[in-house]
């Protein structure tokens, strides 16, 4: 079987070697081509990858940093909290000491009412028919209020 590779290899050898050093060139350059193409994309993956593993760091102390952050918060929610449930008692405590002050006012107050009741004609005695009359309006509220 004579094929048409081995008719042109007979009847001119040396363009038939030529024409194949072409073919074999042409093959060669994109053999190349190919692997400047693949070392590009292997660099570029490398980069790529150690871009990611930087992203991972930065995420990880992100997420540390915010872990931390929030830990930090309820920790100062927490000691608020229980500040303001002081106060709070301690608000109370006042009121009732207040309460028990007003109760305590109140009586000496009615006390002394009723003791300056009879003193009262003799103070207002010696003043205008106008004062006097202001005088006993202030001391009959105060006594008056002191009751309830």
């Amino acid at each position: 079987m004579v094929t048409l590779h081995s008719l042109s290899l007979q009847r001119n050898p040396k363009a038939a070697l030529q024409e194949e050093n072409v073919k074999l060139a042409e093959e060669l350059g994109r053999s190349r081509d190919e692997v400047t193409s693949h070392q590009k994309l292997e660099e570029e993956r490398s980069v790529l990858n150690n871009q990611l593993l930087e992203m991972k760091k930065r995420e990880s102390k992100f997420i540390k940093d915010a872990d931390e952050e929030k830990a930090s918060l309820q920790k100062s929610i927490s000691i608020t909290s229980a500040l303001l449930t002081e106060k709070d008692a301690e608000l109370e405590k006042l009121r009732n000491e207040v309460e028990y002050h007003t109760g305590c006012a109140s009586f000496h107050a009615a006390s002394l009412c009723s003791n300056a009741q009879p003193k009262l004609n003799n103070c207002v005695s010696g003043h205008s028919a106008q004062g006097r009359k202001r005088l006993c309006q202030v001391l009959a509220f105060s006594c008056s209020d002191s009751r309830v």
